[in-house]
């Protein structure tokens, strides 16, 4: 296991990040610069107007966090830092790298995933959204048409459906040395039924941190 990378966290510790993290030999700082990577937390929605959408009814956003976390990735950026987003980290590290989203879906808390390579594991999450990635985005797991519904908004403020066989749950920007996780992996740090899915973000984490 890799040891000695540290990481910065935007968007506070909100479900016991850093343990998880440390015991993937992954130690917290607390100044960006010093940091291997930048960790983008879970939490509420981000604004769609940040991606030319209007609100979708089930959206719920807090424009001070997407302020004081864009300006935390610009630093994070202009550093040459790597990226993990969990959760909502993930939406908007994807919505920065040229992505959007889904801005209403439903999948349960535990559930499968399917890796590129055919492996398949289980995963926990709590998202009511869902990524749609942009361009040099690669899907490395995802669930397999979980959600009855993809709502997005249309320019005239009309929500739209459509089908999504392949669900990402992980992507990476290897342009942009991001690794995007749909799922939690601080939750049930000690369920040993979510170690796979542990072992694979943080081994894809470890990739781009070696480049």
């Amino acid at each position: 296991m890799q040891v000695s990378k540290k990481h910065f966290i935007v968007g506070g510790s909100r479900y016991g990040e850093p343990r998880v993290l440390a015991n993937y030999g992954y130690e917290q700082v607390h100044v960006m610069a010093d940091a291997d990577f930048v960790v983008f937390t879970g939490g509420a929605d981000i604004n769609p107007t940040l991606y030319g959408e209007k609100p979708h009814q089930t959206v719920y956003f807090n424009e001070a966090r997407d302020r004081q976390e864009l300006e935390a990735y610009k630093l994070a950026t202009g550093l040459g830092k790597a990226l993990l987003g969990i959760c909502r980290g993930a939406q908007l590290l994807n919505v920065m790298a040229g992505g959007t989203l889904y801005q209403d879906i439903s999948h349960p808390s535990y559930h499968e995933v399917v890796t590129d390579t055919g492996e398949r594991f289980m995963s926990n999450s709590v998202h009511h959204q869902m990524l749609r990635v942009g361009k040099g985005a690669i899907i490395k797991a995802w669930a397999e048409n979980l959600s009855p519904n993809h709502f997005f908004m249309d320019g005239n403020e009309e929500a739209f459906h459509v089908d999504v066989e392949q669900e990402p749950e992980v992507v990476i920007y290897p342009e942009h040395r991001m690794v995007l996780v749909q799922g939690h992996p601080e939750f049930g740090h000690t369920e040993a039924g979510l170690e796979t899915f542990r072992q694979f973000v943080f081994n894809l984490l470890n990739e781009e941190l070696d480049k």
